[in-house]
Parts: C-alpha cells; sequence; structure tokens
C-alpha cells in the first residue's frame, strides 16, 4: 500500500504535465511537444499543397473503417512534417534509447498530447466525418506499467479507439485500436 501512496503522485504528476488542448489550432503554427511530459514545446507549419494531402486521404473516405486507417496515415504524414521542422524527427520507438529526455525524443505524454492536437486539427477542418476526438485516456494496470494516448469515438456506434503512435519511430503510421483492447494491452492489429 506504501508503493501505491509514492507512486500515486508521480503519475498524477504526469496528468499535469500534459497541456491543455488549444481551443483553435492554427496550421502556420501547430504546437508540438517533446522532450517527455511536454518539457520543450515548438510549433511547426502546414502549408497549403501539404495540408491537401490530409484533405485527400481524410476526405476520401467511406465509412468509419476507412476513416481509422486514414488517421493511421495521417498521424504519420503530420510526425513527418513535424519532424522537417523540429528536432523531432530524431524519435524512435517507445523511449528510444536514452529515455524521453534524449533530445529530439517523445514520451507517451508527447505523443498523445501531439496526435490529440493533429485529430483536433482535423475535426475542426471537418475532416473527421465519422469520428469525433475525446481526451486522451491512461492505462495503468499496475500503476508502474502506466501509458497515455489519444482517444476517437466512432459517432455511429460509440466505439472508442486508441490512437497511438508512441510504439514506433517518428512518421510511421500511428496504431488504431479499440480501446479496450488497448487498456488490456492486447496486440496491436496487423496493418
Amino acid at each position: 500500500m506504501k508503493r501505491c501512496a509514492v507512486l500515486l503522485p508521480i503519475v498524477l504528476a504526469g496528468c499535469a504535465l500534459a497541456p491543455d488542448p488549444p481551443a483553435s489550432i492554427d496550421t502556420n503554427r501547430v504546437p508540438i511537444v517533446y522532450g517527455g511530459g511536454g518539457a520543450a514545446r515548438a510549433w511547426f507549419r502546414i502549408s497549403e499543397q501539404r495540408w491537401g494531402e490530409f484533405v485527400a486521404l481524410l476526405g476520401s473516405c467511406r465509412t468509419a473503417a476507412d476513416e481509422r486507417h486514414a488517421v493511421r496515415e495521417a498521424i504519420g504524414l503530420m510526425e513527418r512534417i513535424a519532424g522537417e521542422q523540429t528536432i523531432t524527427w530524431m524519435d524512435k520507438a517507445r523511449n528510444g534509447n536514452g529515455g524521453p529526455t534524449e533530445q529530439g525524443q517523445l514520451d507517451c505524454i508527447d505523443e498523445s498530447t501531439n496526435t490529440d492536437v493533429y485529430l483536433r486539427l482535423f475535426q475542426q477542418r471537418g475532416l473527421l466525418r465519422f469520428h469525433r476526438v475525446l481526451r486522451p485516456v491512461w492505462r495503468a494496470p499496475h500503476l508502474i506499467d502506466t501509458h497515455r494516448t489519444a482517444v476517437i469515438q466512432d459517432l455511429a456506434d460509440g466505439q472508442r479507439y486508441a490512437v497511438d503512435s508512441w510504439f514506433l519511430d517518428n512518421g510511421f503510421p500511428a496504431y488504431v485500436q479499440p480501446l479496450e483492447d488497448w487498456i488490456r494491452k492486447a496486440p496491436f492489429p496487423p496493418d
């Protein structure tokens, strides 16, 4: 019990470190965090031409399943664009070799915060037609194995999905799976 009393403030501190998403996101100044727990903040720009790639990718979806697949690709593309303008191009899967404070590295708070911002930008611009963005969610099966993810919800059936880019290097498509599966640490579905 004493162990939980010591760890709970640490977990809650991680929650406090994650900034709230901006009310409105400008493609000329998209916020990004890195360095572990949002320690470093920067901004990047999405040109009209690059924004057109998101419009083509997400705008062509005909079903919720199509949109979830497109979201995977769109998060990877957004990470590549951000990496062209910030040091996040160096981000390695999970916490990399040197941990979340290694230069250019993102931890799960950083990844879920950024993914949440990107999803909210898509939603604000009308590119998500089958889902809505919910607040990021924590899982803490043993309070020492905590992890955080961005979340979308299917508008038709209410199913919630984890959108998790932490497990892969910068620029790869994010994993998307039912939130219940993510919470119980089920393997990610194959591509």
